[in-house]
């Protein structure tokens, strides 16, 4: 296979690369706007803006997307009916889900079967889930599953059987113990398979229309590939991919074993480690959409700030950069005539009293119609927007909206059917020369319309903002090298210990700081927003060639990798059973020694990861495998075996390479 085609859909833009596996090089990228309303559209115009007769020479295609993780996030998830069986009667109380049913099949800690499942009451319970609740998938989990899946699996066959629905177990997501987790990761993994269906298709119809016909693979949280089959049926391991195909792909761009990586977008920054070549990783699991799982995903921080963040006034009237996403108005500007009307604004200001800028951001229609019902405020809206955009204390007066504050664009915007648009970085950098992308005159023109405003010379504003943007950016990257110390963000705050970091110290001591590990900037705007930010922190940027386009080469440069994980436990009795593993429906085999026991782990475990290895897409044979050992001390002072976690992995390239 020669060349590849990498793909990363982004918050704000989607990002395309053909890479030449024989060189080992990008080829070709490109860029376009992200689509989040049909993230296949965004997709395809970045693929589109490539050559053509190097798109046709294309036998893969790798894609990272923040489909997932917006479905969960956004409440757009499918209703999802939850089947447990806990180790007593009752839903625990960490289990929030609804709609819950508490079935029959009990078994211990150990996976030892205590009571069988009772086929009836799963499916009248189902078939009132979907009558009364409208449910379309299901998720099942028991107490002990981890460790023995065989009543998980039970339940899993009968709920397929009688409903035809897609059905998640916990076991096949995770091999921890905590069944609510596995509950809860198998309920957000259920509810978005239909959401990857539909993008999948998108994707087979839309990239074929280029005249590609290569297989799909799509990127997971920790930074890994898996095939396009792998990925129907385990959605929810592709939640924060993007950030973790950024990461991959600043390894492999950079060569850098160890840094601290930075990766700024027009929404966020994400800002992460790399350590010995690889994506670190929250190995306990994810937080997604403020739910817990066990999803293994890279270990990101994420700044409310990037290169289209806006620049307003926050409550205590000092200007502020973030944490929400607008268009830049250089960027407006190259489509609509916006002089006339921010020619206006100096006397709006003056004679209604308004000094809140986000009265002065314009709203624009995006292209996009709305698929729902309007109220007459909301058809008015997009009546005006259709002819021109419009700033929004404007907009309040001819449209019948109530107050600036509620204008009511609220469902138009989150539609994405209308826009805003007002003063952000990637204007101040337009302005000073840094971008000549667009026209400065309009950010120029609104720039000192907002010194006006504050009182100040349009030189002094600017170099104001730009340390806001310093000091912020300074501060996530401490927030993450300092993960358990919780400072302020705020940058009229000096009171914390980062403030004082950053401004060298105080009166009675001098602070210098000096990073040890590099810092990789990866972005468009890496450079421009990142330079200032990392010498105050005492480290060293570097840019790695074609870091603009990070996330979509490690999309396409990445392994497949998986785990499994097994124990060894001593029952008491100088004797020793192999947990996760072995077949349950015969007992568990003991084992007179903790040697024997690890010689028959070693080898069943290597067995079934290198299945699992050739069903996520590698056939990569070489298995590492790792173990740490838990003790206790006696009564009488010596060290007390208690068991032996083991654990098998496999990373290799797809088998399509």
């Amino acid at each position: 296979m020669k060349y590849g085609l990498g793909i990363d859909a982004g918050g704000t833009y989607t990002d395309s690369v053909i890479f030449d596996f024989e060189e080992n090089k990008v080829v070709s990228k490109a860029k376009a706007l992200t689509t989040r309303w049909k993230f296949s559209e965004g997709i395809m115009e970045a693929v589109n803006k490539l050559p053509s007769d190097e798109l046709r020479k294309v036998e893969l295609t790798a894609v990272s997307t923040t489909l997932v993780t917006n479905a969960i996030v956004e409440g757009e998830s499918h209703p999802v009916g939850l089947f447990i069986m806990p180790s007593g009667n009752e839903v625990p109380e960490n289990i929030l889900h609804n709609p819950v049913k508490v079935i029959k099949g009990r078994m211990t800690i150990l996976g030892e079967i205590t009571e069988q499942t009772e086929s009836s009451e799963i499916i009248e319970a189902a078939k009132k889930m979907i009558r009364e609740e409208g449910v379309e998938a299901f998720a099942v989990s028991g107490y002990g599953g981890a460790r023995n899946p065989e009543l998980e699996l039970k339940v899993k066959k009968i709920l397929r059987e009688h409903t035809s629905l897609d059905v998640c177990c916990g076991h096949e997501l995770s091999g921890a113990l905590d069944f609510s987790v596995r509950a809860q990761t198998a309920v957000l993994n259920a509810g978005v398979i239909p959401v990857m269906e539909s993008f999948l298709k998108e994707m087979e119809i839309s990239i074929g229309k280029t005249g590609i016909n290569a297989p799909l693979i799509v990127v997971r949280g920790d930074g890994s590939v898996m095939k396009e089959e792998y990925a129907r049926e385990y959605p929810i391991q592709s939640a924060l991919s993007g950030p973790a195909a950024s990461l991959s792909g600043a390894a492999f761009l950079s060569g850098t074993e160890n840094a601290l990586v930075v990766d700024v977008g027009g929404t966020t920054s994400d800002i992460g480690f790399l350590s010995k070549g690889k994506v670190s990783v929250k190995e306990d699991g994810a937080v997604i959409g403020g739910m817990r799982t066990h999803v293994k995903a890279v270990d990101m921080y994420t700044a409310g700030i990037g290169g289209d963040s806006e620049i307003i006034r926050s409550e205590n009237g000092l200007l502020d950069v973030g944490p929400k996403r607008i268009t830049p108005l250089c960027r407006l500007a190259e489509s609509f005539d916006l002089k006339k009307e921010i020619k206006k604004f100096k006397t709006v200001f003056f004679s209604k009293n308004i000094s809140d800028l986000k009265a002065y951001q314009f709203y624009y229609f995006t292209g996009r119609e709305p698929d729902f019902s309007l109220n007459p405020v909301e058809k008015k809206i997009l009546s005006l927007l259709k002819e021109a955009p419009v700033p929004l204390y404007e907009l309040v007066e001819k449209s019948g909206s109530a107050l600036l504050s509620r204008p009511g664009t609220g469902r138009l915007e989150k539609s994405a059917c209308i826009q805003r648009s007002g003063l952000t970085p990637t204007d101040i950098f337009t302005i000073t020369g840094r971008i000549k992308l667009w026209d400065s005159q309009i950010s120029g023109l609104y720039m000192d319309f907002v010194s006006l405003t504050a009182g100040m010379q349009k030189e002094q504003l600017i170099n104001e903002i730009l340390e806001i943007i310093n000091v912020k950016l300074a501060k996530s990257m401490l927030n993450k090298l300092f993960p358990d110390y919780t400072a302020s963000i705020d940058v009229s705050d000096k009171t914390g210990f980062f403030d004082i970091l950053l401004h060298g110290g105080n009166n009675n001591i001098k602070l210098v700081p000096e990073l040890k590990i590099p810092v990789l900037g990866l972005g468009a705007a890496a450079e421009l927003m990142l330079e200032k930010a990392v010498e105050r922190i005492g480290g060293n940027l570097i840019i790695p060639e074609n870091g603009d386009v990070a996330n979509a080469v490690g999309a396409v440069t990445n392994n497949v990798s998986v785990t499994l994980e097994a124990l060894i436990k001593n029952t008491g009795e100088d004797e020793y059973i192999i947990l996760g593993l072995e077949n349950k429906k015969n007992g568990y085999r003991y084992y007179k020694s903790l040697e024997e026991a690890m010689s028959a782990c070693t080898d069943i475990i290597t067995g079934e990861i290198l299945k699992k290895a050739v069903s996520a897409g590698t056939s990569e044979k070489k298995v590492i495998i790792e173990y740490s050992d838990s003790e206790t001390v006696s009564s009488g002072g010596n060290r007390v075996f208690l068991q032996r976690t083991v654990t098998a992995s496999v990373s290799g390239k797809p088998d399509l390479l």
